[in-house]
């Protein structure tokens, strides 16, 4: 995971993501390293939605698809929430 901040590329730590279903049919939690890496593991075939719900952020949801035998990689750019006063 990513973000763009004066034109440079650079990885976000400690964002939590959600993906559901889990396994349970409830929805499993991952947080990203201080590379902006994250990893769901041991996750059946199927379709699932990945999401973010973290503050200073847009909201972000993505269905994806997981096949048997093969690693899913999703690369996500997160969005910076522009915050404005008003007078």
């Amino acid at each position: 995971m990513t973000t763009l901040q004066e034109s440079t590329t650079s990885g976000l730590a400690g964002v939590i993501l959600k993906l559901t279903p889990g396994p349970d049919g409830g929805a499993l939690a991952a947080g990203t390293d201080e590379a902006g890496n994250y990893e769901f593991k041991g996750l059946k075939p199927g379709t699932y939605t990945i999401s973010i719900n973290q503050p200073g952020f847009k909201s972000y949801a993505k269905t994806v698809t997981v096949n048997a035998g093969q690693a899913t990689a999703l690369d996500i750019r997160a969005e910076l929430e522009t915050v404005t006063e008003k007078s």
